[in-house]
């Protein structure tokens, strides 16, 4: 997910799994053919294939275990991530699509995404800062009745 600066450039604006070697606010270069669709939100989004980073991310990917009592309480953290200039993702909930599905829109495929049960979640983070990122989530749960977080560790880039 991002946004398209130009024919040839796109910003990533979500948190792409370490394999990927990607991260969050990459710049990368695609060939400008459409290869597919996504539908997020009822709107088609056409996909690219990547040439290259253009210009790498001074973020950093971190991972916590997060417990979001409520729904006000999720919406709460990524109110308070948005201030902090952080990006958030609930790694919980992730769908992967396999190559063939990836290629097309995958809206009649038979694939379900993983819902989250309870409040436990696995949250990413992109973050310049561990630091940043800590005083961002103490401010969460002091805000956020129930809220919670722990096991905050930096996700390695994959080799």
């Amino acid at each position: 997910m991002g946004d398209r600066l130009d024919p040839a450039r796109f910003l990533i604006l979500n948190i792409p799994l370490p394999e990927s070697e990607h991260r969050f606010r990459d710049i990368v270069l695609n060939d400008g053919e459409q290869t597919g669709t996504r539908v997020r939100d009822g709107m088609d989004f056409t996909v690219f294939d990547e040439l290259e980073i253009w210009q790498p991310s001074s973020y950093s990917t971190f991972e916590a275990e997060i417990d979001i009592p409520r729904n006000s309480s999720e919406e709460q953290l990524v109110e308070v991530c948005r201030r902090y200039q952080l990006g958030v993702e609930d790694w919980s909930s992730l769908r992967i699509l396999c190559e063939t599905c990836s290629r097309r829109n995958p809206k009649p495929h038979t694939c379900s995404a993983a819902t989250p049960s309870g409040i436990r979640r696995s949250c990413a983070f992109a973050a310049k800062s561990e630091e940043g990122l800590s005083h961002a989530l103490h401010e969460w749960t002091a805000i956020t009745a129930g809220a919670a977080f722990g096991n905050l560790r930096l996700v390695p880039a994959a080799e």
